[in-house]
């Protein structure tokens, strides 16, 4: 009996020490999953953050649409200036000031569809200008060659 005593003795020390391991194992595996918990948390904050910046890049940007356009419209007066006028000294871009009415919303609806017409038409005949510039240019440059054949 002292043989089954001492093969049970030895049974329950080998259990023993594989729950021992399987026990460091589990606080190993515990000790782990709390530091990716903090670090989980870390990072949920950090996309929490980038989240509002986000937003307000996005604020941001579309106010861009508006500064460009009003750019645009202040440098159209420049269009109608010509080299001589940049001799002289450089011409300012025109003034922008926007009042606001308290009255009607559709009468400064009205303004800003008049402004916008006004801008095209102006566009259009700088465009239409400088083709007919173009086209006396080249009809010039066909006389001079046909005088010189």
């Amino acid at each position: 009996m002292d043989r089954r005593t001492v093969l049970k003795s030895t049974h329950i020390q080998q259990k023993i020490a594989e729950k021992k391991a399987e026990l460091e194992n589990l606080n190993e595996i515990k000790k782990f999953t709390s530091i990716l918990t903090n670090q989980l948390d870390e990072l949920e904050n950090k996309l929490d953050y980038m989240a509002e910046g986000t937003e307000s890049v996005a604020l941001v940007l579309s106010n861009w649409q508006n500064v460009v356009k009003s750019v645009s419209l202040a440098s159209l007066g420049l269009l109608k200036y010509s080299e001589k006028d940049y001799e002289t000294g450089a011409p300012l871009p025109e003034c922008l000031v926007r009042i606001k009415l308290d009255k009607d919303d559709n009468v400064g609806e009205e303004i800003q569809e008049k402004e916008e017409m006004e801008t095209d038409d102006y566009i259009s005949d700088q465009q239409a200008e400088e083709s007919e510039n173009i086209n006396e240019e080249e009809d010039r440059q066909e006389v001079q060659t046909s005088y010189t054949d």
